[in-house]
């Protein structure tokens, strides 16, 4: 199981889809919901998939529609790009937003081409056609890991997820016509505990799960990817790296591994930071020294 950040297709020597939709799954493509749509017009966005067209984002599980990928140009190397995660409530919360964490997840892709983009070829008299452009083949390709996905007679692709170890397409090949990469950026459903995900035995874990540094000052901990992007946090290895952040920091300590003193406390400069009663209370001092006549110095 992945959750899955964004989703990056780059199309070779055709348009891009005219009308399609993605999908996912959570239980190993069994079933499948939709993700984004894309259609070329508003039209299309409500009639084809009963949804207003490039509204705003309200909810973290909001499924749009958007016209901004589905134009006949680019006629070549077109890409689209679909982010699960920026431009939701819960983005900068995302550990503690259980509805986007559950929008985001996936076992299985899928993209379900409806309608192609096509250069209206058959339109241009058959002295002036040119096969080589008129006459491509749309969609189809060959996969590896994967299957090819038909709905409605239209060729798709069907990306099953666990048979893959991350990132996501390892092993994908793509069709050398049409669609000529596909990146997936996410990360294992692994609370924070692993580096990869292994597909051989989804119910062993890659490696034990590590307990969080707190340096002896808290029990819990919760992940945040923004404090491993910014590797602020120090593993247990002694080692900045991953996203753990210690909850409830206790002997008056703070910060992301209890290993700051809190507000008001200092620790000495001989003290270990692991120490139970190294945070010492600051004494604020009362005395006013005013100078007198003559150099000389008074205390009150």
């Amino acid at each position: 199981l992945f959750q899955v950040a964004y989703i990056l297709i780059k199309f070779a020597n055709s348009p891009r889809p005219d009308l399609w939709v993605l999908e996912r799954s959570v239980d190993f493509g069994s079933t499948y919901s939709p993700w984004q749509y894309f259609a070329h017009s508003k039209v299309d966005c409500l009639e084809q998939f009963g949804q207003e067209a490039n509204r705003a984002i309200t909810r973290d599980d909001d499924v749009l529609c958007t016209t901004d990928y589905s134009r006949i140009v680019p006629l070549e190397n077109g890409e689209v790009v679909v982010s699960l995660i920026n431009g939701r409530p819960g983005t900068k919360n995302f550990t503690f937003s259980h509805t986007l964490r559950e929008f985001t997840k996936a076992t299985n892709i899928r993209l379900r081409f409806l309608r192609t983009n096509t250069l209206l070829g058959h339109l241009i008299s058959k002295a002036q056609r040119d096969p080589t452009v008129t006459r491509r083949p749309l969609y189809v390709g060959t996969t590896t890991g994967s299957k090819n996905a038909i709905y409605k007679g239209e060729p798709g692709f069907l990306i099953n997820c666990s048979q893959t170890a991350f990132p996501f397409l390892q092993g994908f090949k793509i069709g050398t016509r049409i669609i000529k990469d596909i990146s997936i950026g996410g990360r294992c459903v692994c609370n924070g505990h692993a580096e990869v995900c292994s597909a051989n035995n989804p119910e062993k874990l890659l490696m034990e799960p590590l307990t969080c540094n707190c340096h002896g000052h808290a029990i819990d901990c919760y992940y945040d990817p923004e404090v491993e992007r910014q590797q602020a946090s120090l593993n247990s290895q002694g080692i900045y790296a991953g996203g753990g952040v210690c909850i409830d920091c206790q002997h008056n300590t703070a910060g992301v591994n209890c290993e700051k003193c809190a507000k008001g406390y200092y620790r000495p400069y001989d003290v270990p930071v692991h120490a139970p009663d190294g945070c010492i209370r600051k004494f604020r001092s009362n005395l006013v020294c005013l100078r007198l006549q003559g150099g000389h110095r008074a205390k009150f």
